[in-house]
């Protein structure tokens, strides 16, 4: 049966005890996740995509909207599927992927999943957003063309943007409360982050049972990207090791 749906809405694909939560990044949307949302629930998992607050509209809607308020949604909607499922695991890109971890050092989850998750930002005006956001609204996006198409906003909203360079030290000093099973996937390609962040976070989280997979010719949005069907093969590869049977 196929499946109609608009890209820059949440989505809950129905399947087995096993829950998939899937985060997407700053600016970007549901749809970015979509495919391997399909992939899983094709492999019987139950699946929801999360649309984070101030994403999926207007960009102006983003403005005003911080970490507080999208952590929270992940969390609401955590907790929502764990209530309909056993185990929960959780996969994020790019700030998806930080509130995937920072959900995983307050729950002990089935297992956490980043996809170029942001330590280290590669932009470095990006860490003058807090001082900026005072003069410039936006800043443009360098957009790479990607092979699947997925609703996301053109530019920047530097008061986000600022809101998870805050988010960031956090998260770093937190990674050795993580327990959870975790996967930690980077693209080599990627403009946005800085590859090396990815072995900063298996580095440092206190995850016994951890594995880190690169990419070699991906892009930030990896779950879009060419080797996308590789990133969808490895997390389920990780998702039959740590579920229930």
């Amino acid at each position: 049966m196929k499946v109609t749906y608009r890209n820059q809405d949440a989505f809950e694909l129905l399947g087995n005890h096993i829950g998939c939560l899937l985060v997407h990044g700053f600016t970007g949307s549901p749809g970015e996740m979509f495919p391997l949302g399909q992939f899983l629930n094709q492999k019987g998992y139950t699946v929801r995509g999360v649309l984070l607050p101030g994403h999926g509209t207007k960009v102006e809607d983003l403005e005003g909207v911080g970490w507080s308020e999208w952590y929270q949604e992940v969390e609401n909607e955590y907790k929502r599927l764990r209530e309909s499922c056993s185990q929960v695991f959780v996969i994020g890109l790019s700030m998806g992927g930080a509130l995937s971890l920072n959900l995983a050092t307050e729950n002990v989850l089935a297992g956490v999943v980043s996809i170029c998750a942001p330590i280290y930002i590669a932009d470095k005006k990006a860490y003058l957003t807090p001082y900026l956001k005072r003069f410039v609204r936006y800043s443009k996006k360098k957009v790479r063309k990607k092979p699947y198409n997925s609703f996301s906003y053109d530019v920047y909203p530097l008061s986000g943007t600022a809101q998870l360079v805050k988010a960031i030290p956090a998260i770093k000093k937190n990674l050795g409360k993580i327990t959870s099973p975790a996967l930690i996937i980077q693209a080599q390609q990627d403009k946005t982050v800085e590859p090396r962040s990815a072995q900063f976070i298996y580095d440092n989280i206190g995850s016994k049972e951890k594995s880190l997979k690169w990419l070699e010719k991906s892009g930030h949005v990896a779950t879009l990207d060419i080797e996308r069907e590789k990133v969808f093969n490895w997390i389920e590869h990780f998702i039959n090791s740590y579920r229930e049977v």
